[in-house]
């Protein structure tokens, strides 16, 4: 086991010291689809480690198969972000890290994971609207590695003015 902690640590370590500028601005529907898919991604890493306990399979399982639209669409902000920035190999890396780091947090609580997630389980399968699960997410513990800055609001420019429409001219008679 000792050999896979190293790995981890290892892992993880290089994901810190991704330079700060491997993440351009994000626009806030952007941001919304990385928490939620760094959500996601938490939960599996508990499910495939906790089994069957505490519902954790069934739970993972429920939640993706209701919202699995919004799953998808949260996913394709999160590759799109990075098609934009960096293509496939910068997007292996988040989710390869992203896994990562969630698997040394799960180290990090032992023997207690499974039993620290029983209330998440419960709470997910009562979940019926993706506004919901998006609250769920916002209070379940920063996960996410990747630098994210939410862009500032575009300025709004002026309508143009319209034009006054011209007169048309009278015929001469």
């Amino acid at each position: 086991m000792k050999p896979f902690r190293t790995l981890v640590a290892g892992v993880c370590a290089l994901a810190i010291a991704l330079p700060a500028s491997a993440a351009t601005c994000v626009q806030p529907v952007e941001k919304a689809g990385f928490d939620l898919h760094a959500f996601q991604s938490r939960l599996m890493v508990v499910a495939l480690t906790c089994q069957s306990e505490g519902g954790a399979v069934d739970g993972y399982n429920g939640l993706v198969r209701r919202f699995q639209t919004d799953l998808k669409g949260a996913y394709d902000r999160v590759i799109g972000h990075f098609r934009r920035n960096g293509g496939n190999r910068k997007f292996d890396d988040y989710v390869t890290n992203l896994a990562n780091t969630q698997a040394q947090e799960n180290l990090s609580q032992g023997d207690h994971l499974c039993r620290n997630y029983a209330t998440t389980w419960q709470k997910v399968g009562t979940l019926t609207t993706i506004t919901e699960v998006v609250e769920l997410a916002a209070t379940a513990p920063a996960q996410n590695f990747y630098p994210l800055e939410v862009c500032a609001p575009r300025p709004q420019r002026a309508p143009a003015a319209t034009p006054r429409p011209r007169p048309t001219p009278v015929a001469a008679q």
